[in-house]
């Protein structure tokens, strides 16, 4: 193609131009661009960019200094943009939870709760998530079960960005490059917790209430904190755990340890009434369930922490929280991290990896870093197509087994996502097992669950259990004399258990 070629296949895409062909040309490449981006699917998600860097290439002149000039004069944008390009497809195409938070919603749709919904399973004396059950159900039966979930999901993702970024900008204290040093380590931290903001859970919601104490301002921000740290709690039964965020309060070290003790034994007597005096059965229940896990069956976010450390986004965070030690940075940041790194719990990681982000933040201020030129625009451009491809990796309708089964059915699930998706696509109307702690199920239907994870099945102990369907993704080989086939979703089977 000649320059003259080049030039005419340019000025088409050129966003300045009066003629009503090049306008109609760059509002179609914008269109597919943001269906690309919308489509959920990843590497259409990274697609779609290129309609847009094909309107940057052809207006590189005029564009980036316009754009760059609006980012230097409205800071916020740098991080606004790409924060919009991460939620735009999970608006187009709602998302789905893929465990507790379903049964959390489902758990008001049958008239005993947890004992009518779940089989051949024991139960903790008393409820482990009381007030979360109780509001996840109630907006579930006000809005919709789906809109219930959706509430959730978008108040824990917006609320964690929300609150990280206030409290980086709060740390950076006016630096001329806060807000693309807060998008690289809100990327990072994405990479890592993206997939449990989608879960909703209720420790998601500790961990931004634990963040937000570097808000706290003054007695009546310290008491607000406090207050609400406990109203969180009543829905948690781990909830002490992230009470020594109070250490990361603006007061004094005597007053931090008055709080955290406050906060304790607050929570213990609440605790007490809400479990009619047996909150240490309570404790102690689902430590006896995970002890009684058959041998082979494991559960992910109870792995080792370390399998966390050695992601690529983890080891960054954490050499730079080492940079940032070796300068000045926020101790009492390191230190809670370190309380967490103490469970050796990959499930802690999802407040771990924000502490290190802003530990790291609060040594950058000493950082003497000047902009190059177009800078901003860049980061904006990297951050976008970064956390496109993020928000594409959230879980949605089709990937989770939602078939319909007839009332009264009782259904032997894989323990995973269809443990929690089959309640949830037939509220009040089946009766599931294994239960949301495998270890407290009946141990001839842990073997079962192994099994199938392991690509087999025992006819003769799945009649024994009285089990009428089967939903699995797992078996190999021919299929078992004992069932039917009655339905596929994706890679998701269900069987008919014949009598």
């Amino acid at each position: 193609m000649g320059a003259a070629s080049l030039g005419r296949f340019r000025a088409l895409f050129d966003i300045y131009s009066p003629r009503p062909l090049h306008r109609g040309v760059v509002l179609g490449c914008m269109a597919l661009g943001v269906w690309l981006l919308a489509n959920g699917v990843a590497t259409r998600s990274t697609v779609g960019a290129i309609p847009f860097l094909l309107l940057v290439w052809a207006n590189h002149e005029r564009f980036l200094a316009t754009v760059d000039g609006l980012f230097e004069q409205r800071t916020w944008l740098v991080l606004a943009v790409p924060l919009a390009v991460y939620a735009a497809p999970l608006i187009v195409v709602p998302p789905i939870a893929s465990d507790d938070l379903l049964r959390h919603i489902g758990w008001a749709f049958w008239p005993g709760g947890y004992r009518d919904m779940y089989v051949r399973t024991a139960l903790p004396p008393a409820e482990l998530y009381p007030t979360f059950d109780w509001v996840m159900g109630a907006l579930a039966r006000l809005a919709g079960a789906a809109a219930a979930m959706w509430t959730a999901q978008a108040l824990a993702c917006a609320g964690l960005v929300l609150v990280f970024v206030l409290a980086a900008r709060r740390l950076l204290a006016g630096h001329p490059m806060w807000a693309v040093l807060t998008l690289a380590a809100l990327i990072l931290v994405l990479q890592l917790i993206s997939g449990r903001l989608s879960l909703a859970r209720p420790e998601i919601f500790m961990t931004i209430w634990a963040l937000s104490a570097l808000l706290a301002r003054g007695s009546v921000g310290t008491v607000v904190w406090s207050a609400t740290g406990l109203a969180l709690g009543s829905g948690y039964w781990l909830a002490p755990l992230y009470y020594p965020a109070a250490m990361l309060l603006p007061i004094g070290g005597r007053a931090r340890a008055l709080v955290f003790a406050a906060l304790c034994l607050c929570w213990v007597g609440m605790w007490w009434w809400l479990t009619d005096g047996r909150l240490f059965e309570v404790i102690r229940w689902p430590l006896e369930q995970v002890g009684n896990r058959v041998p082979g069956l494991g559960v992910m976010e109870n792995e080792s922490i370390v399998n966390v450390l050695l992601t690529p986004p983890m080891l960054a965070l954490a050499l730079a929280s080492v940079w940032a030690a070796r300068r000045g940075g926020d101790v009492r940041l390191l230190l809670l991290a370190g309380f967490f790194l103490l469970s050796n719990q990959a499930r802690y990681g999802g407040i771990v990896a924000p502490l290190l982000a802003l530990h790291a933040l609060s040594a950058a201020p000493r950082l003497r870093l000047r902009w190059p030129a177009m800078a901003r625009s860049a980061a904006v451009a990297i951050g976008s197509v970064a956390l496109a491809w993020l928000s594409a990796g959230w879980p949605r309708y089709g990937d989770l087994p939602g078939f319909n089964l007839p009332a009264g059915a009782v259904v032997l699930t894989s323990f995973g996502q269809a443990t929690y998706s089959i309640p949830f696509a037939n509220l009040g109307l089946v009766r599931v097992a294994p239960a949301f702690e495998v270890g407290a199920a009946d141990p001839a239907v842990q073997r079962l669950v192994l099994a199938i994870g392991r690509g087999s099945v025992d006819c003769a102990e799945l009649k024994d259990q009285g089990f009428t369907h089967l939903v699995e993704s797992t078996l190999r080989g021919p299929p078992p004399p004992c069932v039917t086939l009655a339905a596929m979703q994706g890679g998701w089977r269900l069987w008919r258990i014949d009598p």
